[in-house]
């Protein structure tokens, strides 16, 4: 069973997608942690795909009575491309990833020191696409200017079932995406 790492904890569950993040969620409510899920993804790439990733979140929380806290990506498309300016050449899981998950993760923590969160983790160690230390990496940065507020590194490929991802998404339906997200990664993942 998952538990934080310390009692009386609240975490803010940054994910990119319901598909990446319904089987941790649905272990973290086994776990009864107190939690409440983030979506900040303004690296996803196109808006047609964001639309997807965000409504089909929404749907999943809605019906699952999740606290969801939606970030205005769109509106911070720009901060995150400076954010990996001279890094769109790096392969995906390189220093790009690094400093777009970091990116995203410092939005994270920000809210979660504003909003009485105490730890803060991500779905994104638990992507195929990602690299769980560099995932940890970023996460640890992120915390670092926000006294208080923890940074929770999880392998979630270690920690949960895989076949719960399956099954879950077939139970719902999910869309399931070709890529992690971003403009770069595209060409990357659909070699």
């Amino acid at each position: 069973m998952l538990k934080l790492p310390a009692k009386n904890k609240k975490l803010l569950l940054h994910t990119c997608c319901a598909p990446c993040s319904a089987h941790i969620i649905f272990a973290l409510r086994e776990a009864k942690i107190d939690f409440s899920v983030f979506f900040y993804n303004p690296n996803i790439f196109p808006q047609k795909e964001y639309n997807i990733r965000k409504n089909e979140l929404i749907r999943y929380c809605q019906k699952n009575k999740l606290s969801l806290i939606i970030a205005e990506s769109e509106k911070n498309q720009r901060q995150w491309e400076d954010s990996v300016r001279g890094l769109e050449l790096e392969p995906e899981r390189g220093k790009r990833c690094s400093r777009c998950i970091t990116h995203r993760l410092e939005k994270v923590a920000r809210y979660a020191f504003q909003n009485d969160y105490d730890i803060i983790a991500t779905t994104l160690s638990g992507s195929k696409w990602k690299d769980p230390i560099l995932v940890g990496e970023s996460g640890e940065i992120s915390v670092k200017e926000y006294i208080g507020v923890d940074y929770w590194s999880v392998d979630w490929r270690k920690h949960i079932d895989p076949e719960l991802e399956k099954i879950i998404g077939k139970e719902e339906s999910f869309y399931r995406q070709k890529y992690c997200g971003c403009f770069y990664s595209i060409g990357d993942n659909l070699k």
